[in-house]
């Protein structure tokens, strides 16, 4: 099942990368509030996974910029993110 993607980590990547490249720029804020800040977490795989892309994608790195983080994610973590999106993330709490 779909509410299962967590648990198949090279799959749930292949999502979000179809979905920002498929996804019409006005429906990537969509992406970025669901799917991609789903993703988000202390998985270190998965943030150097982010990172990497969002070197190489800049549509990826766009849509990270729109993404909001809340307070469970590490001040580390959040640092690593805010780099990867080329700045400072919204921060909520939870």
């Amino acid at each position: 099942m779909l509410s299962d993607i967590h648990e198949h980590p090279v799959i749930h990547r292949e999502l979000l990368l179809a979905l920002v490249r498929l996804s019409p720029d006005g429906a990537l804020g969509a992406v970025a509030a669901g799917p991609l800040e789903s993703f988000l977490s202390e998985d270190d795989d998965d943030l150097r996974w982010l990172e990497s892309q969002c070197a190489e994608n800049p549509r990826l790195r766009a849509t990270l910029a729109q993404a909001w983080c809340v307070d469970f994610l590490s001040e580390e973590t959040l640092v690593r993110l805010d780099h990867a999106a080329a700045k400072p993330l919204g921060r909520v709490s939870s």
